[in-house]
């Protein structure tokens, strides 16, 4: 069973190509399912998993199984501590994310060179903010539900659960998302998207340049 049961960040994982050619598929999920507080009465809830839609879960008290691509994943449920937010200070450089890396800060004069940059753009781990459109502190936070998000280029804000939906986001990477907030706007999906209302124009006279790092 070592191929089809690997240690992943978080948790464990079960390799779905591997499991579908064990003869004793039930006795190995009847062996792990009470480690994640499952009845085995619910081994049926796993098998079923296996042919389910990607991003589909099922729960104990402790644990959550989700369909991952080809895998099972099975991880802790995420801790409430999780809601806490991180104030960004103007001025600030670097801020530590605990398990996402580092957030780099980088406080620039416009420039023309700037703008073709920023529009240019392709790398979603940085994003360029007009600095005299943004109310300090910014806010890092984890998505809350019925929160919006006016997308770069786009004409009206939609929920961010249907950019998540759209752009395809599994439901782990959904809980480790991460916002930043000015003035009770969203002006960036870490990683994902930034927004149009402080994009950089010629009007622009300082532009802030946010380069997330991830952990290696």
């Amino acid at each position: 069973a070592s191929r089809v049961l690997s240690a992943e960040p978080g948790g464990l994982s079960i390799d779905l190509a591997q499991f579908q050619d064990l003869a004793f598929k039930r006795l190995l999920v009847m062996s792990l399912a009470p480690q994640y507080g499952f009845e085995l009465k619910r081994v049926d809830e796993w098998l079923d998993l296996v042919d389910s839609q990607n991003g589909k879960a099922i729960y104990s008290a402790t644990h959550r199984v989700i369909k991952q691509r080809a895998s099972l994943l099975i991880t802790s449920l995420p801790a409430t501590a999780d809601t806490k937010e991180i104030l960004i200070h103007e001025g600030q450089e670097a801020l530590e994310l605990e398990s996402e890396g580092l957030l780099l800060l980088d406080y620039l004069d416009f420039s023309e060179e700037l703008l073709r940059e920023a529009k240019n753009n392709k790398d979603e781990n940085t994003a360029y903010f007009d600095a005299h459109r943004l109310s300090f502190p910014l806010v890092l936070r984890r998505p809350k539900t019925g929160d919006r998000f006016r997308a770069l280029g786009m004409d009206g804000s939609q929920l961010l659960s249907d950019f998540f939906t759209q752009k395809k986001i599994s439901q782990l990477e959904k809980e480790e998302a991460l916002v930043l907030e000015s003035a009770g706007e969203i002006i960036w999906i870490v990683g994902m998207r930034s927004a149009h209302t402080v994009r950089l124009t010629e009007e622009t006279a300082r532009v802030l340049r946010l380069v997330q790092r991830k952990k290696a």
